[in-house]
């Protein structure tokens, strides 16, 4: 009996967790469609245009990795001539997780460890929480679950004190899905259900999708 609901309970998290992406790649076209064309209203070479550049570079992490790459190494290369520390940290941060995301782990410990030095320096909470929850994803894929969850307690914790519920939302999603890998499903369902009630309640269609 006991085995079956944990079985339940299992599915039911994977169900969630599967939800949660659904309506991923339509917000992500609508958003990179208007920083395109933000940017070709902001030629200047400025840290607004550094800003678009890695708000882009975000976008198309996912379904243009290349683009993001080369997004990734404009802005870096731009906000280094600038001197714009806050626009260096966060292009690093990005370059970090594509990194991670072809399997260079030593590079992708590097680059983080850089940027976060930098985003710290600067006081910059948002670029901390979007670089804490990309580096929660290197964690996981070296085998370090608790160094992951780590990361995501203090997205949770950052998040709140800016009142960014999306943030949060997303983080503890994820906080379900690496108690799902680590077999503790109570704690998963959890996670995942206030999730997505906090998505709800902000009309959040990404986290409840």
């Amino acid at each position: 009996m006991t085995h079956q609901l944990f079985a339940m309970r299992k599915q039911c998290c994977l169900l969630v967790i599967l939800l949660f992406g659904y309506a991923y790649v339509n917000a992500q076209t609508l958003q990179a469609d208007s920083l395109q064309n933000l940017l070709k209203a902001h030629p200047q070479t400025d840290s607004i245009r550094v800003n678009l550049l890695i708000e882009l570079a975000k976008e198309f992490r996912r379904p243009k990795p290349k683009q993001t790459d080369s997004l990734a190494e404009l802005a870096f290369n731009m906000a280094t001539r600038l001197n714009y520390a806050k626009g260096k940290g966060n292009a690093l941060a990005i370059k970090a997780a594509r990194y991670n995301e072809r399997s260079d782990y030593p590079s992708a410990y590097k680059a983080f460890n850089e940027a976060k030095q930098i985003l710290v320096s600067v006081n910059d909470k948002k670029g901390l929480i979007y670089l804490l929850r990309m580096e929660a994803n290197l964690y996981m894929n070296d085998g370090k679950h608790a160094q992951s969850l780590d990361n995501c307690f203090q997205v949770v914790k950052l998040a709140e004190e800016q009142g960014d519920i999306k943030n949060v939302v997303e983080a503890e999603s994820f906080i379900g899905y690496l108690y799902n890998i680590l077999g503790e499903y109570q704690k998963a369902i959890l996670y995942q259900t206030d999730a997505l009630k906090k998505a709800e309640s902000i009309g959040y269609k990404r986290g409840i999708s």
